[in-house]
């Protein structure tokens, strides 16, 4: 069914020829319209000879001929917006007694991207380089309490999304003499 509907669609959309023009947007995507812009260049699509196919399903080829080819983008490399991003541990008010090494996991959907990266923030400052890891670490934090929080950042460094915000409490045992 989805052959003949991509079929169906080809025809239609190569029957009608209007012009194509491809061109490169300001992330580097290719852009496929029907507008030119001051960046594209035209391309020859050659003609196809008209096929018959008979009739099945009415419906679907009035439902294809609602379609618009010139509105059609295609862009392989567009990518998705992320609808979650969430610390799963540690859990809020959580206290760690003489752990030198804590880890905090993400889950974040859709999953990371190409050029996307997580960084961990501590106190509302980078603790670690930007990593494509969903399990990040907290070395040697001071004692006290502290805001954990993870930022999604693209690859010009900037902030996508945040995650939620928790609170840990960070306790060492006192060696020495008093």
């Amino acid at each position: 069914m989805k052959n003949i509907l991509f079929f169906l669609f080809c025809m239609i959309s190569f029957s009608l020829q209007a012009a194509v023009y491809e061109s490169q947007d300001s992330n580097g995507r290719i852009v496929y319209s029907d507008t030119p812009s001051s960046n594209a260049k035209q391309l020859d699509i050659p003609t196809s000879p008209a096929v018959s196919v008979p009739v099945q399903n009415k419906k679907v080829i009035d439902e294809v001929t609602k379609i618009n080819p010139a509105e059609i983008i295609i862009d392989k490399n567009k990518k998705k917006p992320y609808t979650s991003l969430t610390i799963t541990s540690p859990v809020n008010e959580q206290t760690f007694q003489n752990q030198r090494d804590i880890p905090v996991e993400v889950t974040i959907e859709p999953k990371l991207q190409k050029g996307d990266m997580l960084q961990l923030m501590l106190d509302g400052l980078p603790r670690s380089e930007p990593s494509m890891s969903t399990t990040l670490h907290i070395l040697q934090a001071d004692r006290g309490s502290h805001q954990v929080s993870v930022a999604l950042i693209n690859e010009k460094q900037q902030v996508i999304k945040q995650s939620n915000s928790v609170t840990i409490f960070v306790m060492y045992a006192h060696v020495g003499t008093q």
